[in-house]
């Protein structure tokens, strides 16, 4: 309980806001998308989202699951554990930014030497420059308040949700404003530090909770990197896995060729984050409570958790494969054309999200280690199989790569949930013609798209 609540009418509270927090999210993300898509050229797009690959890439590198810690740890209302926790959050963020400019150094130096191809995103003269500006954005995050987590672990996600939309909202109309006075790259740049920068000022103003400060304690700093070693492994694989693909387009194709390819993964991750939101917001913070009480109905929450989300994510998987390029034509000009093709091949990654679930199930039961196995076995497909298909068949090749390469973490899955009592064979089969209503939506949605244009 949390003041009058159970935990039901708090799922269902969090589920709430975590849904319409993360729509509305989506929504603003699409409309700046639209709106610098029109006023920005692709290698704009190209070049930012390398950048952010780095950025991300680092930040994932130091990942040790602080905010998982305060959400699963039994110290998380003792001040030292708290403070010890932002003090690692603000030395991360640091050397993050560090390490971000040693890179665009070396970036820089190697393509003043001649070492990558001319056409290349690495050669492009704003790479370096923009990396070291972007990451400013690491340093300012890093002081954001902690509050956010325990917020998190209470599931109160509406604090949290109204951070993220004003801080989205706040950089949206700097960056739109800066794109359509200069029309350059630097208002994507600027946009990236203002989101940071509202959110960490909004976190520690408007959450309730204890101030933060610098300190430091041996004993929660160590129980933090007993729990987050796994998962600081996970997070280096799981960067590779997820942005291995633009990191080695980058060095194969043009700044305008991955810029389309980017803007595929943007749709692709926004209907992705809705998911990993609900995971991470409400369906990991749940099981922690349900094991820390009553770990008997541990299997009960978690279907109940997994019903809603297999049967949007199946529709979405067979609405997407069939209907992507309708999509792509609805929000871009000719010029992205590529999108849409793209789109529907990487749609089919969508068939694992429902297990997603399952993977905070088991890092909620401290299996974070069979996280990072599962991750670790996407690693080479993507290391090896993303130039061979792209040397063979293109952006398109790249992108089945993409799409696919998490579907070979669902036997295991499947194994470990079985392995820890919690798998129903019966009720992961009966959502399945789930996804064949959505590809049936959205050939209908196809033909009429197209029949109604033909009229015109």
């Amino acid at each position: 309980m949390t003041g009058k609540r159970t935990l039901r009418e708090r799922i269902i509270h969090a589920g709430f806001w975590t849904l319409g927090g993360h729509a509305s999210s989506q929504v603003l993300r699409l409309i700046s998308n639209l709106l610098t898509t029109r006023l920005l050229m692709p290698e704009a797009f190209g070049i930012m989202a390398l950048a952010n690959t780095f950025v991300l890439g680092l930040a994932l590198f130091s990942d040790v699951g602080l905010g998982q810690s305060v959400v699963r740890s039994h110290r998380s209302n003792e001040s030292t554990f708290i403070n010890t926790v932002w003090t690692l959050q603000v030395l991360r963020g640091c050397l993050i930014w560090m390490f971000c400019l040693g890179l665009a150094a070396t970036v820089y130096a190697l393509a003043a030497h001649g070492v990558f191809a001319l056409d290349s995103v690495y050669a492009h003269p704003m790479l370096p420059v923009v990396l070291a500006a972007v990451s400013i954005s690491a340093v300012v995050g890093g002081f954001e308040s902690t509050n956010i987590a325990i917020a998190s672990r209470t599931l109160n996600v509406k604090k949290i949700t109204q951070i993220e939309l004003l801080s989205q909202g706040g950089a949206l109309v700097i960056m739109v404003t800066w794109a359509y006075v200069a029309q350059s790259i630097w208002a994507l740049v600027v946009g990236a530090i203002a989101a940071a920068a509202i959110r960490t000022t909004l976190s520690h103003t408007i959450v309730p909770g204890p101030r933060n400060a610098f300190h430091w304690d041996k004993t929660a700093a160590r129980e933090v990197f007993g729990f987050g070693k796994w998962i600081f492994l996970g997070s280096i694989m799981g960067f590779v896995v997820s942005n291995g693909d633009r990191i080695i387009l980058g060095g194969l194709t043009s700044a305008a060729s991955l810029g389309v390819f980017s803007l595929a993964a943007f749709l692709m991750g926004a209907i992705q984050q809705v998911f990993t939101k609900l995971a991470g917001s409400v369906a990991f913070p749940t099981f922690c409570e349900v094991i820390r009480n009553d770990r008997g109905k541990l299997k009960d929450v978690y279907y109940k958790l997994r019903l809603p989300v297999d049967l949007a994510s199946l529709f979405a998987a067979g609405f997407l494969f069939s209907a992507g390029q309708i999509i792509a034509n609805v929000l871009y000009d000719k010029r992205y054309s590529e999108v849409g093709g793209i789109l529907e091949i990487m749609s089919i990654g969508l068939l694992e999200i429902r297990y997603g679930i399952a993977g905070q199930c088991l890092l909620a039961l401290g299996q974070s280690k069979i996280i990072s196995f599962l991750i670790g076995m996407r690693l080479p497909i993507v290391l090896l199989a993303t130039p061979l298909a792209y040397a063979n068949f293109g952006l398109h090749g790249a992108a089945w790569i993409t799409g696919g390469n998490v579907l070979v973490t669902i036997p295991f899955l499947l194994y470990y949930t079985h392995k820890h009592r919690i798998l129903s064979i019966k009720k992961e089969i009966q959502t399945l013609p789930i996804l064949l209503l959505g590809y049936v939506a959205g050939e209908f949605a196809s033909k009429t798209y197209f029949y109604i244009f033909k009229l015109h």
